[in-house]
């Protein structure tokens, strides 16, 4: 679809409750500062390397296998560093919005829509557990480490790892499928030894409970 190019967006997901774009651009690329008011993002990198700089936090170097968890009212911007194009999908509620600073250069205009100019006052919420700014599914595989990164309105996201064969001898569940998240998927004849996804969705807010629902309302799976 995309063949001979290196800059481009795919919509991957677009349903009620979430939106997923696939994204590659070449080497040098830079997405300048902007922020969305109403909900937060999630930038997964499938390829190559990227480097965030998001307000109040240290720069973030982004390599295959990171996500990056962006929350609301928060500025950031980001570019594909080193020499080769980099690939990556960013995961939002349906229908977020995106604004950008009155003194950097005026955003592509949308056929048919006009640029408005806004002011209100801003300040980046703090990163409060269990969220983190950034963090890798291949260095979390080393340690096991499961449960939720990220979790906002609205969206959610938690590694999920097993055993690409769950009959693999190091698998100390093996034969027990009930093993949350430890017994492996579906293999692969064995070709990998460890497998793992990343778990994403629609998190329900304003229950009147305060409490954490059964489950998550569209939720989906992406491996990287």
């Amino acid at each position: 679809m995309h063949a001979g190019q290196t800059n481009w967006t795919e919509v991957v997901v677009k349903d009620p409750e979430d939106e997923a774009y696939y994204n590659s651009a070449a080497p040098g690329a830079k997405f300048g500062r902007r922020m969305h008011p109403d909900t937060g993002t999630f930038m997964v990198v499938v390829e190559g390397e990227m480097r965030f700089d998001i307000a109040g936090q240290d720069p973030i170097v982004a390599t295959r296998g990171s996500i990056v968890n962006i929350l609301r009212t928060t500025p950031y911007a980001y570019e594909v560093s080193r020499d080769k194009p980099a690939l990556w999908v960013q995961i939002s509620p349906t229908n977020f919005k995106t604004v950008y600073p009155a003194d950097s250069p005026p955003p592509p205009v949308t056929p048919g829509a006009e640029i408005v100019k806004v002011s209100f006052p801003s300040s980046p919420p703090a990163y409060n557990a269990p969220n983190i700014p950034h963090w890798n599914l291949f260095e979390g595989a080393k340690s096991d480490a499961t449960g939720y990164r990220a979790l906002q309105n609205h969206l959610f996201a938690n590694p999920i790892y097993g055993y690409a064969d769950p009959n693999d001898p190091q698998n100390p569940n093996r034969g027990n499928p009930s093993a949350k998240g430890k017994g492996g998927g579906r293999g692969r004849g064995g070709r990998q030894r460890r497998a793992f996804q990343l778990k994403f969705g629609f998190w329900p807010c304003g229950s009147g409970t305060g409490g954490v629902v059964d489950r998550a309302v569209g939720s989906g799976h992406r491996a990287v």
